[in-house]
């Protein structure tokens, strides 16, 4: 006999067959009592290694062993005269029609409720309560939900973008609502396998509920399984599972039901806008939307490899679908954090940023997230009345989006008479992302811009050490060293910045500027050295050998380098510093048209409204000396110095608690107050904020004071702190021992 003759003959074949449908059920229960009782993934994965395993057990038993009457007897102990296995065949047969008819009922059950359009709305959704329990909404906070990351089920590791790019899809759905909190991707993300109970979770958030669930895509079919946690008991409210085809419209639609099934869960008004915003699917290319979600991974590194990588994807998914809106919105937010974090020219993307906002809007006008990418475009080019606008705009139509609040805030803080308004839109943000470490920077920046000393050390160090190698974090460390009067400490920040960001040319500009403030020359010119070799051309190189050689007390003629500069200028931060450093080496007329490069206008016509002198308070005096010092400008000179004192005198709100760190000397000698003036300095030592007084001091306009004995004894004390600040740099520098 053949040895598939043999097989047969053992019942070898229709054991497998068997085995094969019922371990195919087992794993069909399985799959849907797992995920409702929120199994991890390993017991699944586990149950299919047993399964498979007991495959070839049944198979090697089959083949050994025979039923007999008498019971189980090995095969070579049966006289084949004796045997009955045609009888057991017969018995097998029936078993397998009885599997296959359950295995059939199955399959018909899915394809009714999964891919009939009739059913489209209820598709293969397992409802794991007979009845969704209402949570009984008694204040704000239960109006509130995070979403914890997507569980990648499937069986390739690459598939984990798509669970990723699902989560934050969801995420960006929900952000629709307007009447629930939800907290933002980047604040979630690191509860991601997290060991944490969902009440400790929901704790840190501040919020009612919590909605966990994971992602397995395998070929042309996807299963979405959620459930919905009450954070207060840790009780499931309800589970769903969503078994469908895998298409762009299916994605959505599961995405909406979701939403909606959270909105009516926690008693939250949907506007009609709401209602339609959440049920437009934003494309209906399955690849546009893979490229979409690639992109969007890469973009939230900030690495600049992955941002450059980013661009591509956003750029293929609108090649593939141009009406897909929040494409545009990722090439546009790509490009504009390249020009953050790359190596290109300031504006360098404005162009291109522009061209994709406006076809996003053309596309979807009420979609929030490009309102916020237009805001961001606009404070850049220094529009700010239409910036704002368009945060606001966004804040309209994606009230959970707290990237809108955060630019908002951002642009705001910069004005010291609206930080109170940088604040409230501060904290909106860090409430819906209290986890991002950028949002949390510069929430503790608006609480330095407004001189809550307590607050501004109390988050610097929070976020520091809850983000230990953030730029943003290191920065606000810095400041606040040098707030207390550490400067070393604060150099020793910045150094480690430094090292930590190598392609920063404006990190290591700073810490050559640092150096040179407090006296270590030495130190400062090996950094300006290192900046020419790492970033030649740059204008900052020029811009630190000017200011080194300024402290020292040299007066390089540099008139045509600062010429230079400012014809090339790609960011006004870079005009700014350029228009000092015209201003310490008496080039008045350049430093007037620096000026202008830096506040994006004319300093010689502008109008010097309020918020004018709100964003630039602390460069006011700078801007009256360089008009008065130009022919022809003296007028202006007077007006500007004028509104400026009243400013300081009357003008601050109560919330600006730090005026005497203010740039304020200067405007009353100006004015011929040297009273106030040595009032207003000794002052600002005392606050520690004499950053800029080693260059400040040798301006021609303190010549009137270079006798007074205040004067003397105050430029005196500054320099025998310097000189202790340099020993101790110099001494934690040194080897611990010496031999």
């Amino acid at each position: 006999m053949s040895f598939f003759g043999e097989l047969s003959r053992r019942n070898v074949i229709r054991v497998g067959v068997a085995y094969a449908i019922v371990a195919w059920l087992i794993l069909q229960v399985a799959d849907i009592v797992l995920e409702n009782i929120g199994a991890p993934a390993w017991v699944m994965q586990t149950l299919m290694l047993l399964l498979g395993l007991g495959f070839f057990i049944a198979a090697i038993f089959a083949w050994a062993y025979e039923v007999t009457p008498e019971g189980i007897k090995r095969e070579s102990e049966i006289d084949r005269s004796q045997s009955i296995t045609g009888v057991t065949g017969h018995k097998l047969n029936r078993v397998i029609t009885g599997l296959l008819i359950v295995a059939l009922a199955y399959f018909i059950w899915e394809a009714r409720f999964s891919d009939s359009p009739a059913a489209e709305s209820q598709a293969s959704v397992t409802t794991i309560a007979a009845e969704e329990p209402e949570i009984t909404a008694t204040s704000p906070a239960d109006l509130s939900i995070a979403v914890l990351p997507f569980e990648n089920r499937s069986a390739l590791p690459e598939d984990a973008f798509f669970a990723e790019g699902m989560h934050d899809d969801l995420l960006t759905t929900l952000a629709n609502i307007g009447a629930m909190k939800v907290i933002s991707r980047t604040s979630v993300m690191r509860y991601a396998d997290t060991t944490m109970s969902i009440p400790e979770i929901a704790d840190e958030l501040g919020v009612a509920t919590i909605l966990e669930g994971g992602v397995q895509r395998a070929g042309t079919k996807v299963r979405i399984n959620v459930q919905l946690i009450d954070a207060s008991t840790d009780e499931h409210l309800w589970a769903k599972i969503y078994d469908r085809a895998l298409t762009a419209e299916n994605l959505f639609a599961i995405q909406s039901e979701i939403s909606t099934s959270i909105a009516d869960a926690l008693h939250a008004t949907l506007s009609p806008e709401e209602e339609q915003r959440i049920n437009t699917a934003p494309t209906d290319s399955l690849e546009a939307f893979d490229h979409y979600l690639r992109g969007r991974q890469l973009m939230a590194t900030r690495a600049v490899d992955e941002l450059e990588a980013s661009t591509v994807e956003f750029l293929k998914a609108v090649e593939i679908d141009p009406q897909f809106a929040l494409a545009w919105v990722g090439v546009a937010d790509s490009h504009s954090l390249l020009e953050n974090y790359g190596n290109v020219l300031y504006g360098a993307f404005f162009d291109i940023r522009d061209r994709a906002i406006n076809k996003a809007l053309e596309i979807n006008p009420n979609l929030g997230e490009a309102y916020a990418s237009l805001g961001a475009l606009l404070d850049d080019k220094g529009d700010r009345a239409g910036a704002e606008d368009a945060f606001l705009k966004s804040i309209r139509f994606s009230p959970n989006y707290a990237t809108g609040y955060h630019w908002l805030s951002n642009m705001l803080r910069n004005n010291l008479l609206r930080v109170e308004e940088a604040l409230t839109y501060g904290l909106r943000a860090a409430e819906l992302d209290p986890n991002s470490a950028v949002i949390l920077a510069s929430l503790t920046n608006v609480y330095r811009d407004m001189g809550d000393d307590e607050k501004f050390a109390r988050y610097a160090r929070q976020v520091a050490t809850a983000h230990p190698g953030f730029p943003g974090g290191l920065w606000n460390i810095a400041r606040l060293a040098a707030q207390e009067g550490d400067r070393v400490s604060a150099i020793e920040t910045l150094r480690n910045l430094t090292r930590d960001n190598p392609g920063s040319a404006s990190n290591l500009y700073f810490l050559s500027r640092s150096y040179a403030s407090i006296g270590a020359f030495d130190e400062a010119r090996e950094s300006v050295q290192l900046l020419g070799e790492q970033f030649a051309g740059h204008a900052l190189v020029d811009l630190g050998e000017i200011f080194v050689a300024l402290a020292v007390g040299d007066t390089p003629d540099t008139r045509s380098t600062i010429a230079t500069i400012l014809e090339n200028a790609p960011a006004t931060a870079e005009a700014g510093n350029a228009g000092y450093a015209a201003l310490y080496l008496g080039h008045y007329d350049l430093a007037v048209d620096a000026f202008g490069l830096a506040v994006l206008d004319d300093l010689t016509t502008m109008e010097f409204s309020r918020d004018f002198l709100g964003t630039w308070t602390d460069n006011l005096c700078a801007f009256s000396l360089v008009l008065l010092e130009t022919k022809g400008n003296e007028q202006r000179g007077r007006e500007l110095l004028e509104k400026s004192i009243a400013l300081f005198e009357n003008g601050l709100p109560d919330a600006v608690r730090h005026r005497e760190r203010l740039e304020q000397g200067l405007c009353y000698l100006l004015a011929g107050d040297n009273e106030k003036a040595l009032d207003a300095i000794e002052r600002k030592m005392a606050s520690h904020s004499v950053w800029d007084w080693r260059w400040f001091r040798q301006l021609p306009t303190y010549d009137t004071l270079r006798d007074d004995p205040r004067f003397v004894r105050l430029n005196d004390k500054y320099d025998r702190h310097m000189s202790e600040q340099v020993a101790e740099l110099r001494r934690r520098d040194k080897p611990a021992f010496e031999f």
